[in-house]
C-alpha cells in the first residue's frame, strides 16, 4: 500500500537536480539523482517519508531512466562523470580509459564520454549481456538528438556474473581484461 501523506520520501529537495532512477541491493534503497547517489532503508518502525536518507556519491547519478543496469550483486550507473559499477561500497569508475584520451578505444579515433550531446543525455541506456561478458552504452555523439553510438565494454576475466566487474580492476596491466569499442550502431534502447 502507499501512504500519499506519509509516504513521501524527500530527497535532497532544491538542489536542482531530478530523481532519475531507483534500485534495490541487498535491502537498500538507492535513489539515483542526475549526478548523485543516495541510500535509505525500511527503519521497521516508521513510513517512509520518516526513514533517513544519506547521500552516498555527490558526483555518481545518471541523466537518464535507462541510465542504471543491475545484477543481483551491483549496478551499472552511465552518467556524466563517466559509467561507475556500485556494489554497495565506494562507486567504481569503469569508463577512464574512454574519457578525455581516444587512445583507449579499439578503432583509436573513435568517440569518447567528452563527446557525447550532454544536452539530450536524457535519451542514453545501459544494458548488460552478462553471457558474453559485455556492457553497453548507448549514447547521442557529437550533434545527434537520438544514441547513435553503442559503447560497448567487453571483459574477459571472471565468470558470467557481472560482480565480477570488480575483477577488471584487479588485472587493468593485462590489455585483455577488458576492452571498450564503439559501435556505429544507432540504437534508440536495447
Amino acid at each position: 500500500s502507499y501512504d500519499g501523506v506519509n509516504g513521501l520520501m524527500q530527497v535532497s529537495p532544491n538542489d536542482g537536480q531530478r530523481i532519475t532512477n531507483a534500485f534495490m541491493l541487498r535491502n537498500n534503497l538507492y535513489i539515483v539523482k542526475e549526478r548523485s547517489l543516495y541510500v535509505t532503508a525500511d527503519d521497521g518502525v516508521s513510513e517512509p517519508a520518516f526513514w533517513s536518507v544519506e547521500q552516498v556519491s555527490n558526483r555518481v547519478g545518471t541523466p537518464s531512466i535507462h541510465g542504471v543496469a543491475m545484477t543481483n550483486e551491483a549496478a551499472i550507473i552511465a552518467g556524466r562523470d563517466g559509467v561507475y559499477e556500485f556494489t554497495g561500497s565506494p562507486p567504481q569508475k569503469l569508463s577512464q580509459e574512454i574519457q578525455s584520451d581516444r587512445r583507449g578505444l579499439a578503432t583509436g579515433s573513435g568517440p569518447v564520454w567528452d563527446d557525447i550531446n550532454w544536452a539530450v543525455a536524457e535519451r542514453m541506456w545501459v544494458a548488460l549481456q552478462p553471457d558474453k561478458k559485455r556492457l553497453l552504452v548507448g549514447v547521442p555523439m557529437g550533434l545527434s538528438t537520438v544514441p547513435n553510438w553503442t559503447l560497448a565494454l567487453t571483459y574477459v576475466f571472471g565468470s558470467e556474473s557481472l560482480a565480477d566487474v570488480t575483477i577488471f580492476r584487479k588485472f587493468k596491466e593485462a590489455p585483455l581484461a577488458r576492452s571498450w569499442s564503439p559501435w556505429t550502431v544507432s540504437a534508440t534502447c536495447a
